[in-house]
């Protein structure tokens, strides 16, 4: 039977105020203990039903916040506030109910449940780059979705099996948690100027960490001096597209990044980024009261033109005319902007760069994009 959740908790604190109260600082540590958690997850679709709720185990939440409070100018007239703060917390499932370890979500990579990992846990395969010589041990004779892995694949690596050793099958039982969506950090920054009763405030939140993990955990490169080798052994002298390296080319690759060729997808590459501002003003005087607020979210994706761009303004006046009579005007603007690649689609275009051509820079030494012609610089597409 479904129950209610228990939470224990427990705060060492220490609050300072300086300069006649007008600096705060405030110090607290947290740790809590939740009992009985209750969630939802899958079940397996031979029982007539595709999800439940159920006390599942324990998690406990350890943590540590600073806040500052500080007001830079007080007069008789006008008061300037300011406020900061930064909040690290870590979560841990620490205890499941009926001796069991895991509690997967199906097929999905979130929401799957593991005894000592995050609440927030990524559980997928573990990459192992494209199959080539170098790497022939991991991916030879391996049985990926029904098929087997060969030359020039893209593959997961084989982890485990059913006796907890790897079998040469790459199924369900090779997923691991290969990362957490928890940022390091988060918090935010607040101000309000008030002038003989007019306010004007501004806030503004931040996360920084939240990732999977930088690459994705992937092999960084694919060898150019393997890739132009290999093409050489599968098409020969017979190439139809004339696109066969000859020896000279090769050893000249040799000497790119100690034979890795051009990381085209570092060329291009930044980590994702988020950010939330909001700003609002309000005042007024007895009969006529004002509020205005805008808000911008800006998104940054992992290669430059993917991008997201959110904003919302709204502004209402209201007037009390009479007793009995009041009028309200209001105003909302509100868009939305989003940047895409110039040909294909993210997915299309990480994959592609990440073997793409090594022995093609994006750039000149210059800064300029270089033109391959038909063949396409696909780190200047994206860039």
């Amino acid at each position: 039977a479904i129950t209610w959740e228990k939470q224990k908790q427990t705060n060492i604190g220490v609050d300072m105020a300086f300069l006649n109260d007008r600096l705060n600082v405030s110090l607290d540590g947290f740790f809590i203990k939740n009992d009985n958690l209750l969630m939802k997850h899958s079940l397996p679709l031979t029982s007539g039903y595709s999800e439940t709720w159920e006390n599942i185990g324990s998690v406990k939440n350890k943590g540590f916040e600073a806040t500052i409070n500080a007001t830079p100018i007080q007069t008789r007239d006008f008061t300037w506030n300011v406020n900061a703060n930064i909040s690290f917390d870590k979560n841990e499932v620490s205890k499941l109910y009926g001796d069991v370890k895991e509690i997967l979500n199906g097929s999905d990579r979130e929401k799957n449940i593991f005894l000592g990992e995050s609440l927030n846990n990524i559980y997928t395969y573990k990459t192992g780059g494209i199959a080539n010589e170098s790497n022939r041990s991991q991916w030879e004779n391996l049985d990926f979705n029904g098929k087997h892995v060969g030359l020039g694949d893209l593959f997961p690596l084989d982890v485990s099996g059913p006796d907890g050793v790897p079998d040469g099958v790459v199924d369900q039982l090779d997923r691991v948690v290969v990362g957490k969506k928890d940022p390091k950090f988060y918090g935010g920054f607040a101000t309000d100027f008030n002038y003989k009763g007019i306010t004007l405030n501004a806030v503004f939140n931040y996360s920084y960490g939240y990732s999977i993990d930088t690459r994705t955990k992937n092999s960084d490169l694919t060898s150019g001096v393997e890739a132009a080798e290999l093409y050489g052994r599968i098409n020969g002298e017979a190439d139809p597209a004339g696109w066969a390296w000859s020896q000279e080319e090769i050893d000249h690759i040799r000497t790119i990044n100690n034979g890795w060729g051009y990381d085209q997808l570092d060329a291009v590459w930044r980590n994702p980024v988020t950010q939330t501002h909001n700003f609002s003003v309000n005042g007024g005087s007895e009969k006529v009261r004002y509020f205005g607020a805008a808000s911008y979210v800006k998104q940054e994706g992992f290669l430059k033109p993917y991008t997201y761009d959110k904003y919302n303004i709204r502004m209402n006046v209201t007037a009390d005319i009479t007793k009995d009579l009041e009028v309200f005007a209001g105003l909302a603007i509100y868009n939305t902007f989003q940047g895409n690649a110039v040909f294909e689609n993210a997915e299309a275009n990480y994959g592609k760069l990440r073997v793409w051509q090594p022995d093609q820079p994006v750039y000149t030494d210059s800064g300029k994009h270089i033109d391959f012609g038909w063949i396409a610089n696909n780190g200047a597409s994206v860039d």
